[in-house]
C-alpha cells in the first residue's frame, strides 16, 4: 500500500532490551534524521508488555521527549508475520484483480487456521524472467489489533505497521540504492536481543524474509561466563570487549557458530523452494544490522566463513545531549537504528516496498486521505455551484432593483415631512440648551467633592490641604468684597409754586443672575493649596510628587497640572498667614512644611455647550 509522501514521520522500534524511535524530516530529496532517541527497557525496570505499554513506561518516555502526539509508525515481530512472493501472477493486471487475486491467497492462508487475516501487496519490478513479481504480507489480524490495543494504553497514535523485514527493506534500499540494480544475492541480518531477521534480496525484489532463533543475549552470556559477572554486567561492558575470534575453544567463537548454523538452516530453505536459476546462486554480500551487529569482529568473522563481503550499515544518527560529539563520538551509521529508520520510510512515500498491516480502520484512514482526486471532483463541483449561485444572485438583484425603485417613491413623499421634523429638532435643542446652566451649576458640587477625593488619595501621611475652590470661586474672592458707601438722600424737587415735579418711570435694571448659554463659561479648573513636609533637606521634592501623582490621575490633564505662581489674595491669603503663623513655631517639633498652589485641569467637562446645526440649504426643485 503506497502512501503519498510526508515530509515529516516518525519511526517506533520495540525491542526485547530497548526501543528505538526516529525522526524523519525533508531536507531537499532526502529523508535525514534528525532526531533519534533510545529508551533502555532492561535499565529502567520494566518487566513485561504490561508496564512497557503503560503511562509509567513508553508514556513516560515519550512526554519527556515531548512526541504523545506523534503519529509513529511500529513494527511486527517476523515470528508472528509471513511473505509470500507470487510470481505467476498475470502481467499488467488491473488493481481490482489484483486484489482479488491477493484475497484469494490470503484466504488459503486462512484456511489452515481458525484466525482471520490481514494482508497487503505490492508489484516488485521485472527481474529474472518474472514479468509481474508480486511480494505478499499476512499477519493474523487478532496481532495487528493488539498492538493497537498496547498502543492505545500508553497512549500514542499509530499512523501504520509494518512487518520488521520490511523495513529493514526499505532501509537497506534508501541507504543503499546502488545495491538495488546487483543482480548477485545478498543477504540482510537484523541481530535483535532474542531473535534475528533475515531476508534475501537480488536486483532490488525481495525473495525470501525469517526469522532466526538467535539473538544478541547469546554474546551478553557468553560474556557473562568470561568475566564472571552478571548479565547486567555483562551488557555493559559488551560494547567495548574485543573477543579473541582466533580461539578455536572461545565462548564467542561457539556461539557465532551457532548463528552460522541457523543462517545455513534458513538459507537451504529457501533454495529448496526457489527456482533452480536462483537456488544455485551464492551469496554474494552479507549486511548486518541490529543491536548485535555492534558485536566487535563478528563482520570480520562472517567474512571469512561465508567468503564474501559483510558490512555493518545504518542511518547517520546526529549526536545527542547524551552522547556529544566531543566527549564520546559516536560512529557515523548507527546499526541499532536501522529497523526504526525503515518504519519512519514506511509512510513517508519513499519506502521500496510498503507493505501496511495495520488494522482495517487505520488503513480506512490513510486510504481516505490519500484519495486526492475526489477532493478534486470536490473543488469543480464548488466552482459549479458558485457559479449557479452567481446567476442566481443576478436574477435576485434585479427583483430587488425593482422593489428598491417603489422604496424611492415612498422616499419623496417622506421628503416633504423632512422640514416639519427639522423645526421639531431646533424645538428640542432649544429646550436641551434651556436646561445647561442647571446641569453645570448642579454638577459643580460632585467635581468639587470628586477632586478632594482624588487628591486625598494622591497626598501621603503628613501633607495637608488647607484651601479647594473652584476656578471661578477662586478669581471671584481674591480680593474680598467691599460694601459700596450708600448716596446720601436728596430732596424730591419741586416746581416754582413748590409742588413736587413728575418724576420719570424707573428704568428696569438688568437682571445681573440671568446666564447667557452662548457664552456662558464651563469649569474647566480647581485650585488647590496646602503644604508638604520637608524631607531630607529637599524643601520641594513633595510638591514636586505630589504635582507627580495627580498627573497620573485621569481625571486632570496630566502635562496641565501645574503650580500657581500669582500671590495669594483675599481669604486664600488670609488662610495662608493664619497656617504659616501656626506652624512657624513648631518646626522644632514637627520640622519644616513647604507652602504650594496648584492648579488642576479637569480632564472632562460637564457638559458641551451644543452648537445650532446649519439649516440645509433648499434645493431648487427641477422639472
Amino acid at each position: 500500500m503506497k502512501f503519498k509522501r510526508q515530509n515529516k514521520t516518525f519511526g517506533l522500534d520495540v525491542g526485547q532490551n530497548a526501543s528505538r524511535l526516529v525522526v524523519l524530516e525533508r531536507k531537499g530529496q532526502r529523508m535525514v534524521v534528525t532526531r533519534a532517541e533510545e529508551f533502555n527497557i532492561a535499565m529502567e525496570g520494566i518487566l513485561d508488555d504490561t508496564e512497557l505499554y503503560s503511562d509509567s513506561g513508553l508514556g513516560k518516555w515519550l512526554k519527556e521527549l515531548k512526541l504523545e502526539k506523534a503519529k509513529f509508525t511500529l513494527g511486527l515481530p517476523q515470528y508472528l508475520c509471513t511473505t509470500r512472493i507470487v510470481n505467476d501472477f498475470a502481467p499488467n493486471a488491473k488493481q481490482e484483480a489484483m486484489e482479488q487475486m491477493v484475497n484469494y491467497e490470503t484466504m488459503q492462508l486462512a484456511g489452515l487456521s481458525e484466525d482471520t487475516f490481514l494482508s497487503d501487496y505490492q508489484t516488485m519490478p521485472p527481474a529474472f524472467e518474472v514479468p509481474n513479481p508480486v511480494i505478499i504480507g499476512f499477519c493474523r489480524e487478532m496481532l495487528s489489533n493488539e498492538m493497537y490495543d498496547k498502543a492505545d494504553k500508553v497512549p500514542m497514535e499509530i499512523d501504520d505497521l509494518t512487518m520488521d523485514a520490511m523495513a529493514l527493506v526499505n532501509c537497506f534500499s534508501y541507504l543503499h540504492p546502488e545495491a538495488n540494480v546487483v543482480d548477485a544475492l545478498q543477504l540482510l541480518i537484523d541481530i535483535g536481543m532474542e531473535n534475528s531477521t533475515i531476508v534475501i534480496m537480488a536486483h532490488g525484489n525481495v525473495l525470501y524474509t525469517g526469522s532466526l532463533m538467535f539473538g544478541a543475549k547469546r554474546f551478553t552470556q557468553v560474556l557473562a561466563v568470561v568475566e564472571n559477572c552478571s548479565e547486567e554486567e555483562a551488557e555493559l561492558k559488551k560494547p567495548g570487549y574485543v573477543p579473541n575470534w582466533d580461539d578455536e575453544d572461545s565462548p564467542f567463537l561457539l556461539a557465532a557458530r551457532q548463528l552460522e548454523q541457523e543462517l545455513r538452516t534458513a538459507i537451504e530453505n529457501w533454495r529448496a523452494g526457489e527456482r533452480e536459476s536462483l537456488a544455485n546462486e551464492m551469496v554474494s554480500h552479507i549486511w548486518l544490522s541490529g543491536g548485535g551487529a555492534k558485536t566487535i569482529g563478528l563482520d570480520e568473522y562472517l567474512k571469512r566463513t561465508y567468503g564474501c563481503l559483510v558490512e555493518v550499515y545504518g542511518p547517520t544518527i546526529p549526536a545527542t545531549e547524551a552522547k556529544p560529539i566531543d566527549s564520546a563520538p559516536a560512529p557515523a551509521e548507527d546499526p541499532a537504528f536501522a529497523t526504526a529508520f525503515g518504519l519512519a520510510l514506511q509512510t513517508s512515500g519513499d519506502a521500496a516496498i510498503s507493505l501496511s498491516l495495520a488494522p482495517s480502520f487505520i488503513r480506512w484512514k490513510r486510504r481516505k486521505l490519500d484519495r486526492l482526486k475526489y477532493l478534486r471532483t470536490a473543488a469543480v463541483l464548488f466552482f459549479i455551484t458558485l457559479f449557479a449561485s452567481i446567476v442566481y444572485a443576478d436574477c435576485w438583484l434585479t427583483n430587488k432593483m425593482a422593489e428598491l425603485n417603489d422604496g424611492m417613491d415612498e422616499l419623496r413623499k417622506c421628503d416633504q415631512l423632512v422640514p416639519k421634523l427639522d423645526t421639531a429638532l431646533e424645538q428640542i435643542e432649544y429646550q436641551q440648551r434651556m436646561l445647561l446652566p442647571f446641569v453645570e451649576m448642579g454638577g459643580r458640587s460632585k467635581v468639587f467633592l470628586k477632586t478632594i477625593e482624588n487628591v486625598q488619595n494622591a497626598m501621603e501621611p503628613g501633607e495637608f490641604c488647607f484651601y479647594f475652590a473652584d476656578e471661578f470661586s477662586y478669581r471671584d474672592l481674591q480680593k474680598e468684597k467691599q460694601e459700596e458707601p450708600q448716596p446720601e438722600a436728596r430732596p424730591a424737587p419741586t416746581d416754582m409754586f413748590g409742588t413736587p415735579a413728575l418724576q420719570p418711570e424707573p428704568v428696569e435694571a438688568v437682571d445681573k443672575n440671568r446666564v447667557n448659554i452662548q457664552t456662558m463659561p464651563l469649569l474647566t479648573s480647581m485650585i488647590i493649596g496646602g503644604f508638604t513636609p520637608v524631607t531630607n533637606n529637599k524643601r520641594y521634592a513633595g510638591v514636586v510628587r505630589l504635582q507627580g501623582k495627580l498627573r497620573e490621575n485621569p481625571a486632570f490633564i496630566d502635562d496641565k497640572v501645574d503650580t500657581v505662581v500669582e500671590e495669594w489674595q483675599g481669604r486664600g491669603l488670609h488662610a495662608s498667614l493664619g497656617w504659616n503663623q501656626f506652624l512657624k513655631p513648631q518646626r522644632a517639633t514637627i520640622g519644616e512644611y513647604t507652602e504650594y498652589k496648584l492648579v488642576l485641569p479637569l480632564a472632562e467637562k460637564l457638559v458641551d455647550i451644543p452648537k445650532v446645526a446649519p439649516k440645509p440649504n433648499k434645493k431648487s426643485k427641477k422639472k
